[in-house]
């Protein structure tokens, strides 16, 4: 039966999702409770860690997911996105841990191009709260524009402001000029929000 609702889940969207998706962790915990049988067990737990990630319960999930982790399933791609996702919460972030499952993710072999996108601008995104701003520009530089453009711009521009802030003298002087490499930075942070007003209106317009 949670196999039954995942299925019905995976094409909806909203609050409709969710619930069938929080159905399903139901139907998969009365199974994990009883006892997967040999043959089940791999998958069985995978779903129970997925169908509690997408019902919004990712702090539940974890363990789960790492227990699937474990056992070298066919769903092991997917465990180490969710697992990523879950380390890069800010509420309980991890930020190292989300790195190592985020990089475990992009070597695995049969990503879609857009897949291994999505999976550079999270990997941006954990880089840029670690601060690591020459690693996240390494990472958007390696993003091939097939999932999110703006989004990939936005992260850009981001990271060249907080270099920008750095690289100023701190606290601020009132009235003294801005280092030239700071006010390059803004330049090219400036240019990034542009290009990525850019993308966004080519996104809108693809997907009307």
């Amino acid at each position: 039966l949670g196999q039954v609702a995942i299925h019905e889940a995976e094409p909806l969207e909203g609050p409709d999702k969710v619930e069938l998706y929080m159905l399903a962790a139901a139907y998969l915990k009365r199974a994990y409770d009883a006892g997967f049988s040999q043959e089940t067990r791999a998958n069985g737990v995978f779903l129970y860690g997925k169908s509690l990630f997408s019902s919004g319960q990712e702090a539940a999930s974890r363990p789960y997911l790492e227990e699937s982790h474990e056992l070298e399933t066919e769903h092991r791609a997917d465990a180490h996105w969710m697992l990523a996702m879950v380390d890069a919460n800010e509420e309980s972030a991890d930020y190292l841990r989300a790195l190592a499952h985020v990089s475990d993710y992009l070597r695995e072999k049969d990503l879609t191009p857009a897949e291994r996108d999505a999976a550079l601008l999270l990997e941006t995104r954990i880089r840029f709260q670690m601060k690591d701003w020459t690693g996240a520009l390494a990472s958007l530089a390696r993003h091939t524009k097939t999932y999110r453009p703006s989004e990939a711009e936005f992260w850009r521009g981001r990271i060249l402001m907080a270099q920008a802030a750095a690289s100023s003298p701190q606290p601020a002087v009132p009235g003294s000029p801005l280092p030239a490499a700071a006010r390059e930075k803004y330049q090219l942070a400036i240019a990034a929000f542009a290009a990525e007003s850019a993308e966004l209106i080519a996104e809108h317009a693809a997907e009307a």
